[in-house]
């Protein structure tokens, strides 16, 4: 009887399994693969009705592996055994109450998630898609002040259909451009489980 090595992803009790048709197997793979698990059951519990409104959209708009320290994560899951819940103290704390956050299409077919949880992000969002003036002139109108997250959680629906045409006009790629430097928080939808939501 012969012994192996650790294998992944070249060999081992494993390898074969995880490393069959070239999946990432790395840390960031399975920190990604956590975090979308949790945005699709966020999605879910939100469809549901059992978490508030924008919920779903938040927490997916979050869930990028690069955001979180996999290092941190791994010394905290000694404590539990497994990784899921240090994963999830952290994601809850990325998410602060109320805020925006909603889907968009884009021109090339995809969704993307976007939220706004902060005065600064929704700031740079409000001057990356060049609406800066046109939403300073409906907080007057409505009389809400957008520099807060509860205003801007009560008003999610009228600045999301503000948003849409500019998102519907511009490619992933466009996006990414655009939204680079900024402190917006958004990802693309296409490799995450599950489907947002109407």
């Amino acid at each position: 009887m012969s012994e192996s090595g650790s294998g992944l992803p070249g060999g081992g009790l494993f390898g074969g399994l995880f490393g069959r048709g070239g999946a990432a197997v790395d840390d960031r793979a399975w920190l990604q693969a956590m975090l979308d698990t949790e945005a699709a059951l966020a999605r879910a519990l939100e469809r549901a009705g059992l978490v508030s409104a924008g919920a779903g959209a938040a927490v997916s708009a979050l869930a990028v592996a690069g955001r979180f320290d996999a290092n941190e994560i791994g010394r905290q899951a000694t404590l539990t055994g497994n990784p899921v819940p240090a994963l999830v103290r952290e994601l809850s704390a990325a998410v602060p109450p109320g805020g925006f956050a909603r889907d968009f299409g884009t021109a090339d077919g995809k969704r993307v998630m976007v939220a706004a949880l902060t005065q600064q992000q929704f700031a740079d969002l409000a001057m990356t898609t060049r609406l800066a003036r046109t939403f300073a002139f409906l907080g007057r109108l409505l009389l809400a002040d957008f520099s807060a997250i509860d205003d801007l959680h009560t008003h999610r629906d009228t600045i999301a259909v503000l948003l849409a045409p500019w998102f519907s006009r511009r490619t992933v790629a466009d996006l990414a451009a655009a939204f680079a430097g900024t402190s917006v928080p958004w990802a693309c939808l296409h490799n995450l489980a599950g489907r947002p939501g109407p």
